[in-house]
């Protein structure tokens, strides 16, 4: 199976110099933004295809390495789908500086976050949707093309935990907790495991259960060339919604701040 690439089919400049000069776009700190959201993510989408075609090394732990970066690479290319969201629609909350543009991509680009609540005098953290999730729904709920959008958009963005092909799970191990490695490393490992038994040998703990996931590398590829075909899917389906899109008038964002501008089903801008 061959990797697919993204790749941008426009320079933004050239782009919008000419909608500019028609007075029908207008260039903000938002969509350039999101502009150069999907330049690092065809970069991000590179770095994970050389990554998988580099995996059949000479040894395990190399053979490892690549796998570890692949995944990483693509998991991180659902941020960049969030990242491009949050600009491109223009739901962050306003900046002038770099300082408060990093703070705003830290702490704004999520879509849940957590609290605390006290259950039976016990504080327990949960997870709550952030203001960013909070924001996509209320704006569904006032634009019909805005909620098929983000519907198709729920659809792509959760394959990163499809119950076959997903890597969110893999990604949070090798960047958290631990207890991934492949299969062939482990067994390379084998001399090392040892075997607790508990006092009345009921039970018993070994190393292996120190790894929650033991993939071989051609399950790991198989995940991984899936994830490949879908996210470029969705990287061009993203960059087709936000720039050949404004020909359709039925969609037209002209790339204002939400809180400037208020999309309607025929096109129409309206101030609030």
């Amino acid at each position: 199976m061959r990797l697919k690439n993204f790749k941008i089919k426009h320079n933004l400049l050239d782009f919008t110099l000419a909608d500019i000069q028609n007075e029908t776009f207008e260039v903000t700190k938002e969509s350039l933004v999101a502009y150069w959201k999907f330049i690092e993510l065809s970069d991000k989408i590179n770095q994970g295809n050389y990554s998988i075609n580099n995996i059949s090394a000479v040894s395990d732990s190399i053979a490892f390495f690549n796998v570890c970066n692949a995944i990483l690479s693509y998991q991180s290319c659902y941020d960049y789908f969030l990242q491009i969201l949050l600009f491109g629609f223009g739901f962050n909350s306003d900046f002038h500086t770099s300082k408060e543009y990093r703070k705003l991509i830290k702490d704004e680009c999520r879509l849940s976050t957590f609290d605390h609540k006290e259950i039976d005098g016990i504080k327990e953290q949960i997870k709550i949707d952030s203001q960013f999730t909070k924001d996509l729904n209320l704006f569904s709920l006032s634009n019909e093309e805005f909620c098929k959008f983000y519907s198709q958009f729920k659809n792509y963005y959760d394959f990163r935990n499809h119950n076959k092909y997903g890597i969110a799970e893999w990604a949070n191990c090798i960047k958290h907790q631990g207890g991934f490695i492949t299969e062939e490393l482990y067994n390379s490992h084998r001399s090392h495991n040892l075997l607790f038994q508990s006092a009345d040998s009921s039970e018993s703990f070994s190393s292996e259960a120190i790894y929650a996931h033991l993939p071989s590398i051609s399950e790991i590829l198989t995940r991984l060339f899936w994830q490949n075909e879908k996210i470029v899917e969705i990287s061009n389906w993203l960059y087709e919604t936000f720039y050949p899109i404004r020909k359709i008038e039925a969609f037209h964002t002209y790339y204002l701040p939400k809180d400037k501008i208020m999309l309607t089903k025929n096109g129409t801008e309206q101030d609030k």
